[in-house]
């Protein structure tokens, strides 16, 4: 058989370069830790009212965002495109238009986190002495079904490409001698196939982040997105990854092919861990080489299916026996490898049992972990009872062997497709972070002011600190403050408390809002003996 030959010189200098590459990118810290962006508070709040119409909306989420689309929408119904965002810390500055009219607005907001998903939402609010329409709720941006299922089928299609096409070309590299022709075509065709999905995966992914449909995907505007998000740095790699295992299938010596091999699984350990959920999750120390050791794994195993099988099913050689033996030896060490870092980045994602039956996210963990259940099964049966009869000539049990690696293929293909369902679907870690994090809502009037953080913003305990302030944000003195929260449309009667003053700021401990949704909020300043401050407003909790 003729392989391919590239030039020593190139090849020498390529491998050189990525060596270096690698090196520093191994060197190089982990990302800083991010969970799945929600938003925690918001100026106005969500279902609350101000008097005036504000200049800047203020939009607080759970880590720092890149702003993408903005739009508001009036009580005329007409929508106007938003610009000059700008981000303090984790709060996104977004310049409203003056606004005379009142009635309910529709702030609809799509950012970027830093773990590269798009999320979007809608922010409503009323200005005027009139609560929010709750039919605006209708106004947020619906799910795109169509471009979800493009999201979803050019994110699978690069991953099995890529776990197939590595795996496969180390895989052939290790099992010593030339590859054989249908082999090589099939780990070559995996590789085809990253190649030819990583454009479109970007592409869909600026798309997604847009919020745009399926006809808008050629336009200029969607690549920029997709070219900005950190899940380009990933797929980047990924293509560097096929690139160099195609280098390995080709070339004219097994040292070269070997090394080759090594350095394409390096480099696609290290360029699935820059972006996605799990790789940002704290401690990101650990859970950013978890992963990479994670995909590592995944690749040595899955990669090693479709080739072996074709060697098998060949016929009774020294390269297909020599290839079994080997794989015997080093996948089960894969396999442990597999076990130990995907049960470490589950517990960091999951949190709860509880979570992995009641959140989208532990139900597709669930299904991958009884597809991956089903061919740990089947690798049972194939080291247990085929391996050694096949090794020693049987060639009923090598048949029987070959069609049973075949279904493991088939089960690893299912496993990438709902691994590839989970860009649609936040962990329970950033849930739980969302949950927890507090929610404001600011009162103003022309005889002074006041904001309530409420700790956490969800239905149940919370605790609520007060800050009063006058009209000019001077400070504003208070021998009493009383607060009222009620919630009618629940027919909750009003719940009364005191408040505690400590530094400056008032507090209300032990207070139980049981239901979500809107509150109405009431507070008595007693300024002194013959003036009492009224302040009125409202506050959305999460369930």
């Amino acid at each position: 058989m003729t392989t391919a030959r590239i030039p020593a010189a190139m090849l020498v200098s390529l491998l050189l370069t990525v060596i270096l590459a690698v090196i520093g990118l191994a060197l190089s810290p982990a990302p800083p830790a991010a969970a799945h962006a929600a938003l925690s508070r918001s100026e106005p709040a969500d279902g609350g009212m101000v008097a005036t119409a504000p200049a800047s909306a203020r939009l607080t989420f759970s880590e720092p965002v890149a702003p993408l689309v903005l739009r508001l929408l009036g009580p005329d119904g007409a929508t106007q495109e938003l610009s000059g965002a700008s981000l303090e810390g984790d709060t996104l500055v977004v310049p409203l238009p003056p606004m005379a009219a009142e009635g309910t607005y529709v702030l609809s907001y799509r950012v970027v986190s830093q773990d590269g998903h798009p999320v979007g939402g809608s922010l409503v609010y009323a200005v005027g002495d009139a609560p929010p329409d709750p039919t605006a709720a209708q106004l947020r941006p619906a799910a795109d079904p169509a471009r979800e299922a493009a999201v979803w089928a050019s994110r699978a299609a690069l991953t099995a490409g890529i776990l197939f096409g590595v795996g496969g070309a180390l895989f052939l590299a290790f099992a010593g001698g030339p590859p054989l022709p249908p082999a090589r075509r099939v780990v070559g065709g995996a590789l085809g196939l990253a190649a030819v999905a990583a454009p479109f995966a970007i592409a869909l992914q600026g798309l997604d982040a847009l919020g745009l449909p399926l006809s808008a995907l050629p336009q200029g505007a969607t690549l920029a997105a997709g070219l900005a998000s950190p899940y380009t740095l990933t797929v980047a790699g990924a293509v560097l990854a096929a690139g160099l295992a195609a280098v390995s299938l080709a070339a004219p010596s097994l040292v070269m092919r070997r090394l080759t091999g090594l350095i394409a699984l390096a480099v696609l350990a290290f360029a699935v861990s820059l972006s996605g959920h799990a790789s940002t999750a704290p401690p990101e120390a650990i859970t950013h080489r978890a992963v990479s050791v994670h995909v590592a794994a995944a690749a040595v195993w899955i990669g090693a299916l479709v080739p072996l099988a074709l060697l098998l099913a060949a016929g009774a050689s020294e390269t297909a026996t020599r290839a079994l033996a080997s794989f015997s030896r080093i996948v089960p060490w894969a396999v442990v490898a597999l076990a130990l870092t995907g049960g470490f980045l589950a517990a960091v994602q999951v949190r709860t049992p509880a979570a992995l039956w009641e959140t989208a996210y532990g139900r597709v963990l669930l299904a991958k972990l009884a597809l991956v259940a089903a061919m740990l099964a089947l690798a049972a049966v194939n080291r247990w009872r085929l391996t050694k009869p096949a090794l020693a000539g049987d060639v009923a049990a090598r048949r029987r062997l070959v069609r049973v690696i075949a279904v493991e293929a088939v089960l690893a293909v299912a496993v990438v497709g709902t691994l590839s369902l989970w860009r649609f679907t936040p962990p329970p870690r950033a849930l739980a972070a969302a949950a927890a994090a507090p929610v404001e809502v600011h009162i103003h009037t022309d005889a002074g002011m006041a904001t309530l953080t409420l700790t956490p913003g969800r239905a149940g305990p919370l605790a609520v600190e007060i800050a009063l302030a006058t009209a000019d944000f001077g400070a504003l003195p208070a021998k009493e403050v009383r607060a009222t929260f009620a919630n009618e449309a629940a027919g909750i009667e009003p719940i009364r408390r005191p408040a505690t003053e400590a530094d400056g700021v008032w507090r209300i401990d032990g207070l139980t809002l049981p239901v979500a949704g809107v509150w109405t909020v009431r507070l008595d300043v007693l300024v002194s003996d013959f003036e009492t401050l009224r302040l009125d407003g409202a506050v959305t909790l999460a369930p």
